[in-house]
């Protein structure tokens, strides 16, 4: 039990040390080469705080005293050494605790200066991890022949020397996390294979449009095992956080390059250096055409005192061109205006980059855009200023900007439309073709079919920014107290297809007709009713067929009064419209039937 104990006790010493054993040779050979010098083929020596090793065979090796360490994940043996000979390779073999040996092979330098030779411990496959090493045996030159040239060696001669300054176990930078760019991705295994995020709902921020904002959910340090950081500034500067082990071993910073280029101002964590650093983004790294060519970039974090333990991993994403918007709609079509309604495309964490869109228009005859403007992260907008009865081509692509530039939310008009942010990135571009209408409302005469609605000239309709609903067309007139429509009162009856010459109705069964019906009591409202004049299908809907009754043709005019005192009538367009941006209105009228006398006057003094 107390065994178990001390061991369970010196597991956090392990992982806050990038070191798990070491020899420096300061005061002696501390246990190395206790074998025979004939054993050995070798004899070793301390001289001034290092190692000596003097061949005196072909196959001279060193052993370590017996160890009980635990490969750990990406643990290195380190060797600080210098070489005198013709041997260019050297081994490393480990004993296990099943008594098996596995060898490790490193190419020895052959300058007279210090060189470090770093063995990967751990396996191509991580198949030596959780094994105990009971020994090392250290081999200073051997004869190796390999079809590979950098791997072949000579066979070490007698009288060569091998300088050691200091072996080590120590484990290379394992990174984790990368937090503090616009975008992360949490998760609770290396493959991010399931993954957490928080974003917030559609704000309404602008007439009736939705305005989408990503609100970037922040995670506790332990509440995810992984965290990849995505849409950074392209042009650097951002302030990011590095979390994982062995990051440092203290008293000298880490080094850490993305894709190659310097993360500057590198600050270890005061209460956890080996575990969490801190560094600036360089500027995103392009090639000679400028073009990106990292995605996600590769970052690299070398430990400060052993440069050659390096820890790498693609948690980091510079910002991308978004994709192009998909289904693009057409509705609410009318002489003067379009409405645009699409969805972002992409996978997910593409939407979630996207602050807005470009769109650009052209009529149709026109090869090249010739009016555009921007709009923030919303779904639909209103094309305003077009020209009446013109087909137009309609183009937009997805913007990616500075999410920390406060602009790309809070400027937005009617119409959700804003400036460019400097620095924009703009996508590839989905186009798609509208026509105007050439009025908004059309009503070239007043007779029975003028009074009727029948909807939209075209199909589709949206709910634009501006509450209006549907494409115009002709939605039929209301009229009001004694407004009717000429030879539609109660003098005559008249139907829209009279024929004069023949002095009867065409089409019995579609002609549309009118008679009086007398004041309304609900001229407004769902339940209106219409004063004086009601349309009737077609003839056939009378309880009579004396067709003589039909004597004239319904309109042209509209008569809102009568020639009798004391009259009024109105007419009105039961269809909202807009006109925030103003209108023209055209119609002719005549004063006809004066009155010659007065019928009653009324005097008060």
């Amino acid at each position: 039990m107390h065994c178990l104990l001390f061991i369970f006790a010196l597991l956090p010493l392990l992982v806050q040390s990038t070191t798990d054993l070491k020899y420096e040779f300061t005061h002696g050979l501390e246990g190395w080469g206790r074998a025979t010098s004939s054993e050995m083929q070798a004899s070793i020596s301390h001289r001034g705080d290092q190692a000596w090793i003097d061949v005196e065979g072909s196959e001279p090796y060193v052993d370590s005293p017996f160890l009980n360490m635990t490969i750990s994940p990406e643990q290195y043996l380190a060797i600080r050494y210098r070489h005198v000979g013709p041997s260019t390779s050297g081994k490393v073999s480990l004993t296990l605790e099943d008594n098996s040996q596995v060898e490790f092979y490193f190419r020895i330098a052959v300058e007279s200066s210090w060189n470090i030779a770093h063995l990967h411990l751990e396996g191509k496959k991580r198949e030596f991890v959780g094994k105990r090493i009971f020994q090392i045996r250290l081999f200073p030159g051997i004869q190796r022949v390999s079809h590979n040239s950098w791997e072949q060696s000579s066979a070490p001669d007698s009288g060569d020397g091998f300088q050691i300054d200091w072996i080590r176990l120590v484990r290379a930078p394992i990174l984790h996390r990368v937090i503090g760019c616009n975008g992360v991705k949490y998760s609770n295994n290396d493959k991010f294979g399931e993954i957490h995020f928080s974003f917030g709902e559609p704000n309404n921020s602008y007439g009736n449009g939705k305005h989408y904002r990503t609100n970037w959910k922040r995670a506790e340090r332990d509440e995810f095992a992984y965290a990849l950081s995505f849409n950074c500034l392209r042009g650097g500067g951002e302030n990011i956080t590095i979390e994982g082990y062995n990051l440092g071993e203290g008293g000298v910073p880490a080094t850490v390059l993305i894709d190659n280029v310097s993360c500057k101002h590198v600050t270890h964590d005061a209460h956890n250096p080996r575990e969490r650093l801190t560094c600036i983004t360089p500027p995103m790294s392009t090639d000679d055409t400028n073009e990106y060519h990292h995605q996600p970039s590769l970052i690299k974090v070398s430990n400060g005192k052993l440069p050659g333990l390096v820890g790498t991993s693609s948690i980091l994403a510079y910002a991308s061109i978004p994709p192009a918007p998909r289904n693009i709609f057409i509705s609410n079509v009318a002489s003067r205006s379009i409405d645009l309604t699409w969805n972002p495309g992409g996978k997910l964490w593409q939407r979630l980059t996207c602050t807005g869109f470009i769109i650009r228009w052209r009529e149709i005859s026109t090869l090249s855009w010739t009016n555009s403007m921007v709009v923030g992260n919303v779904t639909t907008t209103s094309m305003r200023g077009l020209a009446s009865n013109t087909t137009y081509t309609f183009g937009i692509s997805s913007l990616n900007e500075n999410q920390t530039n406060p602009l790309w939310w809070n400027s937005l008009d009617l119409y959700g439309r804003r400036k460019i942010l400097p620095g924009a990135l703009e996508g590839p571009t989905a186009a798609v073709q509208g026509h105007t209408l050439l009025h908004d409302v059309n009503i070239p005469h007043f007779n029975s079919s003028s009074t009727q609605d029948y909807g939209a000239e075209m199909d589709s309709a949206t709910k634009g920014p501006t509450d209006v609903y549907g494409r115009e067309g002709h939605y039929g007139l209301s009229l009001l107290g004694s407004a009717n429509i000429a030879n539609c009162n109660s003098s005559y009856f008249c139907c829209d297809d009279y024929d004069n010459e023949r002095g009867e109705c065409l089409g019995h069964g579609s002609s549309l007709t009118c008679r009086t019906t007398g004041p309304s009591n609900k001229p407004f409202g769902i339940d209106r009713e219409i004063g004086f004049v009601t349309v009737i299908a077609n003839l056939s809907s009378y309880e009579w067929a004396d067709w003589g009754m039909f004597n004239r043709r319904c309109g042209p005019s509209l008569r809102l009064t009568p020639s009798e005192s004391r009259s009024s009538g109105a007419v009105w367009y039961q269809r909202q419209l807009e006109v925030g941006e103003g209108f023209d209105t055209v119609f002719s009228f005549e004063i006809a039937n004066p009155s010659s006398r007065c019928v009653i006057y009324h005097w008060e003094p």
